[in-house]
C-alpha cells in the first residue's frame, strides 16, 4: 500500500500545475542515437537517452526552437510534437527534421519527443570467374555485434586460381584466407565478437591458366518457325583455331541398320536438312570396329552463324556442334541447342517450362500475362531484347500487325497492346477509356512489360500535396486503397475504411541486452537452427514512434504506457545483484525485477 501511495504522490508531482499567464515544455530523447536542446528566455536543456523527460514552464511568449541532432551514424527517425492547449484540445505532428518551431499560448503544454534509429550497413562480396556465398548479409547496422562466425567463401572456375581478396577489414576478428592455387577455395571470416562499424565490399577475380584453350556456346535457343530473324549461334572461344559447326542432331533423325559381319549397325542421319548445312560427314568410327555410325553436315567454319527455320519447319531440338584445334593440338567441342516452335502461341508455354523449375522471374510472376513471344521471340532468339520492331517498350504501342498478345488473338498495328486485354469488351479488365489519366501512356505509371500490374510511379510523382492528406491524418494508407488508379475521382472503398496490411517488420529484443551488445542500439532477435534464442519485446518492435498514428494521435510506446502504473512496478528492486540496482551484464537481465516492469 505504501508503495502504491508513493507512485501515486510521485506521479502528481511530475505533472505541470497549471498557471495564469505560463505555458509548459516537455522535452525527451525517446532512444539512442542522438541529442535534443533549447535555449529559451535564460533556460536550456541538453538531452539524451539517458536523461529523461524534463519539463519547464515559461511566462513569455516568443516563438521558441528545439534542435535535434542525430550521433554519428543515426538519424532522426521521427520527432513527435503534442500541444493541449488551455482548453484540452490535442494536436499532434510528427517531422524527421531537425529544427522544432513552437509558438506557444497561455496555458498551452507543449511535448517534444525525439526519436533516432542507427544507419543500416551493407555486406557484399563479388567475384570474377567464380561463385561467392553468401553475396551479401542482410538486416546489418553500425554496431552490429556478430554473434557466431560469419564466413564469405569464393570458389573459382574449374583450373581458375582465385586471386587476392580485396575490400576486407583490418581487424583482429577478420581473418583472410587467400588461394594458392588452381581450383582452391579462398574466405574471409568474422569472427564471434567483431563489430561492423562501416560497410563492406569484398571482391576478388580467379585468373586463367596461361594460353588455356577453351570453347563454349550460349543457353538453349527458343524461336517459332517463320521467324524473319533466325538465331545466332555463338561460339566463345579463347586459345584456339577457326571454328567450324556442325549439324548434328534434329527431330526428324533418320535411323538406317545394316548387319556387318553378323553385327547390327545403326546409322543416324540427322533430319529434317537445315540451310547452310549441306555436307555430310560421318563421325564416330565408320565400319564394323566402331560400331554405330553418326552421320553430321558441316556448315560454316566462322565463331557465329545464322541458322533460319522457315515456316512449317519441324518442330522439336536441334543440335549445332562448335569445333576447333586449341593452341595444345587438343580438339575441343560444344553443343548448341535451339527448340524450334511450330507456333508463336506455344514460347509462353516453352519459357514457364524452364523458367518456373529454375526459379527464374516468369511473365506471370505478378499478372495474367503469358504471350512472351509478343515481344521477345517473333523476331528474337532466346533470351531476346524486348523486339521493338513489335511492341514499344516505353507505350506498349504495337508496331506492326498480328502481333500474338495476352488474350491469344492478334493485335493490329499502332493499337495499345495492353488494350487486347483491358478494353471495353472485356468488362472485367477494362480500363476506363475517359479519365483523369486519359492522356498517359500505361508506362507512366506500370512497371514493364513483364510486371504491367504493378506500379512503378508513385501518385505523389504528380500530386506532391492533396489536401489534408498527410502521415499524420492518412496513416500508412495508399492513395490506391481508397480511389481508382485509373480514374482517381472514383472512390474504390469508403474513404474512412480502408483496407490494408501490416507490413513485415524486424522483431527485436530487450533493450537490456542492446545495452551489453550494442551500446544501448536495438538488437534483432536472433535464434539457432532449433528455434531457440532471444526474447521478443514489443516495445521494441512496435512501441516506436510514427508507426500506430490513428486520427492525428501518435500511439508510440511512451503514449500506451504514460498512465500504465503497473507496468513500472518493481523497475527499482532488482533483486540478484550485490546492491539490489539493475545489473546489465546479467544473462538475463529483463527477468530481474520483482513485479512486472520488463515481464511485457
Amino acid at each position: 500500500m505504501f508503495k502504491k501511495s508513493l507512485a501515486s504522490a510521485l506521479l502528481v508531482c511530475t505533472v505541470p500545475a497549471m498557471a495564469s499567464g505560463a505555458w509548459f515544455l516537455t522535452t525527451k530523447v525517446t532512444s539512442v542515437g542522438g541529442t535534443l536542446r533549447y535555449d529559451y528566455q535564460g533556460a536550456s536543456a541538453f538531452q539524451s537517452y539517458s536523461s529523461g523527460a524534463k519539463t519547464k514552464s515559461f511566462d513569455a511568449y516568443n516563438a521558441a526552437t528545439v534542435s535535434v541532432a542525430a550521433d554519428t551514424h543515426n538519424t532522426i527517425k521521427s520527432v513527435t510534437i503534442t500541444k493541449v492547449d488551455k482548453d484540452g484540445t490535442q494536436t499532434v505532428n510528427t517531422q524527421t527534421g531537425s529544427s522544432v518551431s513552437i509558438n506557444p499560448a497561455d496555458g498551452d503544454n507543449f511535448t517534444v519527443w525525439a526519436n533516432f534509429q542507427v544507419d543500416p550497413v551493407t555486406a557484399r562480396a563479388s567475384v570474377t570467374n567464380g561463385s561467392v556465398s553468401p553475396s551479401s548479409i542482410g538486416n546489418l547496422y553500425y554496431g552490429y555485434k556478430v554473434m557466431s562466425d560469419l564466413t564469405f567463401s569464393f570458389t573459382p572456375k574449374v583450373g581458375y586460381t582465385m586471386g587476392a581478396i580485396s575490400g576486407a577489414p583490418t581487424d583482429s576478428l577478420v581473418v583472410v584466407s587467400n588461394a594458392s592455387k588452381a581450383d582452391q577455395r579462398a574466405t574471409v571470416t568474422f569472427k564471434k565478437g567483431y563489430v561492423f562499424t562501416g560497410p563492406v565490399a569484398l571482391s576478388a577475380a580467379a585468373a586463367a591458366p596461361a594460353n588455356r584453350p577453351s570453347l563454349s556456346t550460349g543457353a538453349p535457343q527458343n524461336v517459332a518457325a517463320g521467324n524473319s530473324q533466325g538465331v545466332s549461334l555463338t561460339a566463345t572461344t579463347a586459345n584456339v583455331g577457326a571454328v567450324t559447326w556442325y549439324y548434328v542432331s534434329g527431330p526428324q533423325n533418320a535411323v538406317a541398320y545394316n548387319t556387318v559381319a553378323g553385327k547390327v549397325i545403326a546409322t543416324v542421319t540427322p533430319a529434317p536438312s537445315v540451310s547452310g548445312f549441306t555436307d555430310q560427314n560421318d563421325t564416330n568410327n565408320t565400319g564394323v570396329a566402331g560400331g554405330n555410325i553418326q552421320k553430321v553436315f558441316t556448315g560454316p567454319t566462322a565463331s557465329s552463324v545464322t541458322v533460319s527455320f522457315p515456316a512449317g519447319a519441324a518442330a522439336g531440338q536441334y543440335k549445332f556442334l562448335a569445333r576447333a584445334t586449341g593452341t595444345d593440338n587438343k580438339i575441343y567441342n560444344s553443343i548448341a541447342t535451339v527448340n524450334v516452335l511450330a507456333h508463336a502461341s506455344d514460347v509462353g508455354t516453352q519459357c514457364q517450362s524452364c523458367h518456373t523449375a529454375n526459379n527464374i522471374r516468369t511473365v506471370a510472376d505478378t499478372s495474367s500475362h503469358a504471350s512472351c513471344q509478343a515481344c521477345h521471340f517473333v523476331d528474337a532468339g532466346h533470351p531476346g531484347a524486348v523486339n521493338a520492331g513489335s511492341v514499344n517498350a516505353a507505350s506498349f504501342t504495337v508496331n506492326v500487325d498480328n502481333v500474338a498478345n495476352g488474350n491469344g488473338t492478334a493485335a493490329a498495328q499502332g493499337t495499345n497492346f495492353c488494350a487486347s486485354c483491358h478494353s471495353a469488351g472485356n468488362a472485367a479488365q477494362a480500363i476506363p477509356t475517359l479519365t483523369t489519366h486519359q492522356n498517359k501512356v500505361c508506362s507512366a505509371c506500370h512497371a514493364s512489360a513483364h510486371e504491367t500490374h504493378v506500379v512503378s510511379a508513385t501518385c505523389q510523382v504528380c500530386h506532391a500535396t492533396v489536401n489534408d492528406h498527410t502521415a499524420a491524418t492518412m496513416g500508412t494508407k495508399g492513395c490506391t486503397d481508397c480511389h481508382d488508379g485509373h480514374n482517381p475521382t472514383v472512390a474504390t472503398k469508403p474513404f474512412e475504411v480502408a483496407a490494408a496490411t501490416h507490413p513485415p517488420v524486424v522483431l527485436y529484443t530487450f533493450e537490456e541486452i542492446g545495452m551489453q551488445m550494442a551500446g544501448g542500439q536495438k538488437v534483432p532477435v536472433q535464434v539457432d537452427a532449433s528455434g531457440k534464442g532471444m526474447p521478443y519485446s514489443p516495445k521494441q518492435t512496435c512501441g516506436t514512434s510514427g508507426c500506430h498514428v490513428i486520427n492525428g494521435v501518435d500511439y508510440s510506446y511512451d503514449k500506451i504506457s504514460d498512465h500504465a502504473f503497473h507496468s513500472n512496478q518493481g523497475r527499482s528492486e532488482y533483486t540478484d545483484t550485490a546492491n539490489g540496482k539493475f545489473d546489465a551484464t546479467k544473462n538475463k537481465p529483463w527477468t530481474q525485477s520483482t513485479a512486472m516492469v520488463g515481464k511485457w
